[in-house]
């Protein structure tokens, strides 16, 4: 009798102690997204033992620099807590993975593991080459975008900066279409957009005389003109893109 009663009571404390620990649901959290957005995850501790029975969590993530969670600690008596799982953003394309630990701190000291894995990719399911899906980034890109390309066809219009012989600082759109996925598969179309735009504005030097070397060649054909003047008044032709591919100087009366 004594036996039995024994095993009565350790059943029942065994089942107080089972009905503590607190459920977390969903078991593993799976994500896709791209490089500039992830929408956020959520999961749910829920606690089986009643008011009477409280559970005392703490919540971390071991890779914060792929997620974080909404809460760090939380009391849970007999309703839930919901928990936010926010990602990061800017992640190359690729497979990401991490855990997060829900730690019951009160006896029974019980640890969850939730398995979290992320997915970037860039394909965003758009038209290839949608005209609706150009971006247009402010400020100065420079001459190659260091913005990773979503997709094959991609389009960006951007500015970047031209300093001149003259130390002017000029802003110029331009247009790069994506020939592959990576920051290196940028083609820029300012050069045929700026060639347009230069063929109606040659290089000028006001100075008495010309020196054709000071200045470089914006692309071959472009004309340099020097001030009228002793020793110049004349045109150089640029045959190449480096200060020595001026031909000239021509003059009026050649």
């Amino acid at each position: 009798m004594k036996k039995l009663f024994a095993m009565i009571v350790a059943v029942l404390v065994a089942g107080v102690a089972m009905a503590q620990l607190p459920i977390v649901t969903p078991l593993t959290i799976s994500k896709v997204g791209t490089d500039e957005t992830v929408d956020a995850s959520y999961f749910t501790i829920y606690n089986t033992g009643g008011t009477s029975e409280l559970s005392y969590v703490t919540i971390v993530s071991d890779s914060t620099n792929l997620f974080t969670v909404g809460t760090a600690s939380a009391t849970i008596s007999n309703n839930y807590e919901e928990v936010a799982v926010t990602y990061a953003t800017g992640l190359a394309a690729g497979n990401y993975s991490g855990n997060i630990l829900v730690t019951q701190t009160n006896a029974p000291v019980t640890v969850r593991t939730i398995p979290v894995t992320l997915r970037i990719t860039k394909d965003q399911s758009l038209p290839l080459g949608s005209l609706a899906d150009i971006r247009v980034l402010r400020g100065n890109i420079g001459a190659t975008p260091q913005v990773v390309p979503r997709k094959y066809g991609d389009v960006l219009i951007g500015k970047y900066t031209v300093v001149d012989q003259a130390g002017t600082s000029t802003d110029y759109m331009n247009v790069w279409v994506s020939k592959g996925i990576t920051t290196n598969d940028w083609e820029s179309l300012g050069g045929q957009i700026y060639t347009a735009i230069a063929l109606a504005a040659q290089q000028r030097d006001t100075n008495a005389t010309t020196s054709a070397t000071a200045y470089t060649p914006r692309y071959v054909g472009d004309l340099l003109i020097g001030q009228a003047g002793s020793g110049t008044g004349a045109m150089w032709v640029a045959t190449g893109t480096t200060t020595n591919d001026w031909d000239g100087p021509f003059k009026a009366n050649q």
